[in-house]
């Protein structure tokens, strides 16, 4: 459990990191300056999951920590790319272009990250979740049996309780009656 929390710690630490150098790369710098809003929306879209997923104590299932896992790799590859691009000078077009290609592959691997394996995590929670959920609605029912029969175990015994007591009255109704 512990690592799937620590997952979910980088992930949206990562994504937060990376928006603030993009915030200051877009103040600084020239090249790549497009992607980098685009990239930038594209992280500010996904930030309330990941930051949802933080807040949570829930573990996450195997495949989806490798997913997650996966993610916060290349949101890590991403903080290095930005930083190297905002280093390159105005003039150096192949530099230039170059990391702004890599910031599109960047950019369309989280928009198809969020698309398809996000998706694909939900579904993988959610069945998780069901278990879980049919599990715990097996042993409710069975505490209800066991509260049902003790119920009724007591129910025997005060009744059975109150036989005796009216029988013990009747006997010494009976032995104080004069013949």
């Amino acid at each position: 459990m512990a690592a799937s929390l620590v997952i979910q710690s980088l992930a949206g630490a990562v994504t937060g990191e990376l928006l603030g150098i993009i915030k200051d790369v877009l103040k600084k710098s020239f090249a790549c300056k497009e992607n980098c809003k685009r990239l930038q929306k594209t992280l500010e879209g996904i930030m309330p999951v990941l930051a949802d997923d933080t807040k949570s104590s829930v573990e996450l299932s195997q495949p989806s920590q490798s997913m997650l896992s996966e993610l916060h790799q290349e949101l890590q590859k991403g903080v290095e790319l930005v930083k190297n691009c905002s280093k390159v000078s105005r003039l150096n077009v192949y530099k230039s272009y170059k990391y702004a290609n890599e910031i599109k592959r960047l950019e369309s691997y989280i928009v198809n990250f969020t698309q398809t394996k996000g998706w694909v995590h939900i579904c993988s929670e959610l069945r998780s979740l069901s278990e879980q959920q049919h599990k715990m609605e097996d042993k409710l029912e069975k505490i209800e049996l066991k509260i049902d029969a003790i119920r009724e175990e007591s129910e025997i015994k005060f009744i059975a309780d109150q036989m005796d007591q009216l029988d013990i009255g009747k006997r010494a109704f009976e032995s104080n009656v004069p013949e």
